[in-house]
């Protein structure tokens, strides 16, 4: 019939690893009545009959919708949704085992994009473990050093630690660096 219709996306997205983002469609019909809006993540089909969606890839992919009109009228559109595996792991660099609250130990918090803690190991200046965490789900339970190893509180001083972690996309990352305990 003459009627041009569209739909738009932005050019192109970027989110971290384990993050969800929404995407929105800007949809023309001038006036025709909107029949189907079919998307498609990484030529997977993935909703049919909304004008937005919510997704979480876990790697770079091309997002797609197709849009039809009761008059016979198709548009399509995609954009490329970038992943970054940003600092998925954040440490402090110093505690104060003799304070309260959040800086009393020493914790590992992780992003959206760790599905597993596999360790966390701490080490003195000399190399002698001082703490050692197993496997545990970071959304679940958080593990944190309270400055002391065999029940004995250790001297002020930098020590080392080492964490090993999954991501969801089923990489393993080992994130090391040291703390200062003070007292």
């Amino acid at each position: 019939d003459g009627l041009e219709i569209s739909v738009d996306l932005e050019d192109s997205y970027e989110i971290n690893l384990g993050d969800e983002l929404e995407v929105l469609s800007t949809i023309n019909t001038n006036g025709d009545q909107l029949r189907t809006v079919d998307w498609s993540l990484a030529d997977q089909a993935l909703a049919s009959g909304q004008e937005q969606v919510n997704v979480r890839p876990l790697s770079d992919a091309i997002i797609e919708v197709n849009i039809s009109t009761e008059s016979g009228c198709e548009a399509r559109t995609t954009a490329l949704i970038r992943v970054t595996k940003e600092r998925d792991v954040y440490a402090p660099n110093v505690f104060d085992a003799t304070s309260f609250g959040d800086n009393a130990q020493f914790k590992v918090y992780a992003t959206n994009a760790i599905q597993e803690i596999m360790s966390i190991n701490i080490y003195d200046r000399w190399g002698n473990e001082v703490f050692h965490t197993g496997s545990h789900d970071p959304k679940v339970e958080t593990r944190a050093w309270d400055g002391t190893h065999a029940s004995q509180n250790l001297i002020p001083g930098v020590y080392v630690y080492l964490v090993e972690v999954l991501l969801i996309d089923g990489e393993q990352r080992k994130i090391s660096g040291d703390v200062l305990l003070i007292r």
